[in-house]
């Protein structure tokens, strides 16, 4: 038949199966294509409870990024986004369960949350008393522009500079 590939000297011919792509499936009501990849909601809750990027929860059940998303829209009817939120919010809450418990035996741990979360600091006030010895001088000199030219012109060529102010 014209048109199918020919591989080593085979030709594949037709089994007169009408083919209908757009939802999947062949004109014998068999399903077209790679099986899909099935997700684990249980593990998916763990992971975003661990707050694991995308990237990695993908790399966990070895698909992509776009068929996670799409399972979840699939399954859970909404966007990956608001699912992740709600179960990474729940991973957060937990954190600062245990970290609250660790400040009560742990004074490194109190101290930790009390400058993050009430905005505590170390501060050191130095103050000086006695008379200042040293007067500090500083001195401004005002280069009119042809001044200032003639000397990076002088520097430019490699000589020494002479600044008189006006």
């Amino acid at each position: 038949m014209a048109g199918l590939p020919r591989y080593k000297g085979i030709t594949l011919k037709s089994k007169g199966i009408k083919k209908n792509h757009s939802n999947g499936i062949n004109g014998n009501g068999n399903h077209i294509g790679r099986p899909k990849v099935s997700i684990d909601f249980e593990e998916l809750d763990k992971l975003c409870y661990l707050q694991c990027t995308v990237q990695e929860m993908a790399w966990w059940f070895k698909c992509t990024e776009m068929t996670l998303r799409n399972r979840v829209k699939e399954e859970l009817h909404t966007t990956f986004e608001n699912y992740y939120l709600q179960k990474k919010s729940a991973g957060k809450i937990a954190l600062r369960r245990n970290l609250l418990r660790m400040a009560e035996k742990n004074p490194a741990c109190a101290i930790f949350l009390a400058k993050n979360w009430l905005g505590m600091s170390d501060q050191q006030h130095i103050e000086h008393s006695g008379e200042v010895k040293q007067e500090i001088k500083q001195e401004v000199k005002v280069i009119a522009p042809n001044t200032l030219r003639e000397a990076i012109e002088s520097l430019v060529a490699g000589g020494a500079v002479q600044v008189s102010a006006n």
